[in-house]
């Protein structure tokens, strides 16, 4: 998620919202910067997300797959982002 560009358009306007980074700084950031607004803030690698099968109706992955290096890598977080939802 970033310091959530994307998130903090989200925020307030759907039902839940869980943002994922690798950077503990970054999410210290989007904290800030979503306000009232109720968001699930979770360090973690996008290649192992730590939710259940089926947890979200929707994932947005938007400016992150190109930082992921190799094909082989990009496959794998692709398959983790469908699993959850």
């Amino acid at each position: 998620c970033g310091t959530g560009l994307a998130a903090r358009r989200l925020a307030g306007r759907v039902g839940e919202l869980a943002c994922v980074d690798a950077s503990a700084r970054s999410l210290r950031r989007l904290a800030a910067a979503v306000g009232p607004h109720p968001v699930l803030l979770v360090r973690g690698d996008l290649s192992r997300l730590p939710f259940a099968d089926a947890s979200f109706d929707a994932v947005l992955c938007a400016n992150v797959l190109q930082q992921v290096p190799g094909a082989a890598a990009r496959r794998r977080v692709v398959a983790e982002l469908a699993r959850v939802a």
